[in-house]
């Protein structure tokens, strides 16, 4: 369900006074929409460290199997790192969601989180992913047995810049829309449930 219509559910059954119907229904919608948002970030995660390690084992392969291309366990090394790394991130993201408070205003900041977290890991998707990424291409094209010419180097290491911007749209023109809506959204719900006076209702 879109943002618009969570509201007019809201408000409108705020106006004829059936407020806990029109906190079920938004736990309803909201629910959804962060279930998404949840199993999005756990997509995201173990997409990641597949491919890290996908790489990092194909990086290891050569030098532990053949004893050839030692250089290359720099760049397992790098990629099992990322691995880790995202790991770890997904453990503290759900330690963090896991003490949240149940209900609609809980489930309006586990999306919210959610949020923040893709949008930080978006915005340092350069240093944790791309420059190690750039480090491996490097190291393989500088090691390669056969010069590697000039527009192949421009081509692979350009596609670097390419992506991060990508990424960085991504986050302005999706993630950060929906954060707003959804902040918006919890406002007028904490409105919603409180008198005038701004005590808390009873």
């Amino acid at each position: 369900m879109r943002f618009e219509e969570m509201q007019e559910i809201w408000r409108a059954q705020l106006s004829t006074g059936a407020q806990e119907v029109a906190i079920d229904e938004l736990l309803d919608r909201v629910q959804r929409r962060s279930c998404y948002l949840r199993w999005s970030a756990t997509a995201e995660e173990f997409g990641m460290v597949a491919i890290c390690l996908f790489v990092g084992v194909q990086q290891a392969w050569e030098p532990l199997t053949r004893g050839t291309d030692p250089h290359q366990l720099v760049g397992s090394i790098l990629m099992l790192g990322v691995a880790l790394y995202v790991l770890w991130g997904r453990v503290r993201r759900r330690r963090v969601e896991a003490g949240m408070p149940p209900g609609v205003h809980g489930e309006l900041l586990r999306s919210i989180y959610r949020i923040d977290y893709h949008i930080a890991r978006s915005r340092t998707f350069l240093w944790w992913f791309l420059l190690p990424s750039a480090l491996i291409v490097t190291l393989s094209f500088w090691r390669a047995e056969e010069a590697i010419p000039v527009w192949k180097w421009f081509a692979v290491l350009g596609s670097f810049p390419l992506a991060l911007a990508v990424v960085q749209l991504g986050v302005r023109l999706g993630q950060l829309p929906v954060k707003r809506d959804l902040e918006e959204l919890r406002n007028e719900l904490a409105r919603g449930t409180q008198p005038a006076d701004g005590r808390e209702s009873e």
